[in-house]
């Protein structure tokens, strides 16, 4: 997936985060995605994601020198 954009107008509905787990429950196994540092509220969106049931392993964090934030973990 390159990109996941929910207009502001159905954010903080549970819209994406019920897009995102029928993305990553059609397609299991390792996931990395990265955000740019700016944007806090995706970093935190996919922290949400990670924890909210489909992650069988821990998720990492780990800072990345060009982009941002990179999250791993497998569902």
């Amino acid at each position: 997936m390159e990109d996941f954009y929910i207009r502001p107008a159905y954010r903080r509905r549970g819209a994406g985060l019920g897009f995102a787990r029928a993305v990553i429950a059609r397609f299991p196994g390792p996931w990395t995605l990265t955000q740019y540092k700016a944007k806090t509220d995706s970093i935190a969106f996919w922290r949400t994601v990670s924890a909210s049931g489909l992650s069988r392993k821990k998720t990492t964090s780990a800072p990345t020198a060009i982009r941002g934030v990179k999250q791993s973990f497998v569902a």
